[in-house]
């Protein structure tokens, strides 16, 4: 995968999962706030189980983009 196209795929992975996550809290706010009663937020499945997937996407992608670089450098190099 090519640095344009990881960069791209870690941003929509983030992206998607901040929408989800922001859609979520909307429709529990507007559940708590029409039902009058403090339900379970279970917005949060999403937020915490979400994070982890997004770090390893960003994790996974600048970590190929760092050994691209290096064997880069390393084929440039001449002793």
């Amino acid at each position: 995968m090519n640095k344009p196209a990881a960069l791209l795929a870690a941003r929509i992975t983030a992206v998607v999962w901040i929408v989800a996550s922001a859609v979520q809290f909307v429709v529990w706010a507007m559940i708590v706030v029409i039902g009058g009663d403090l339900v379970t937020p279970w917005w949060l499945w999403t937020v915490l189980t979400g994070a982890p997937v997004v770090l390893a996407v960003w994790w996974v992608t600048g970590a190929l983009h760092a050994a691209r670089r290096a064997l880069a450098r390393e084929s440039r190099w001449t002793p």
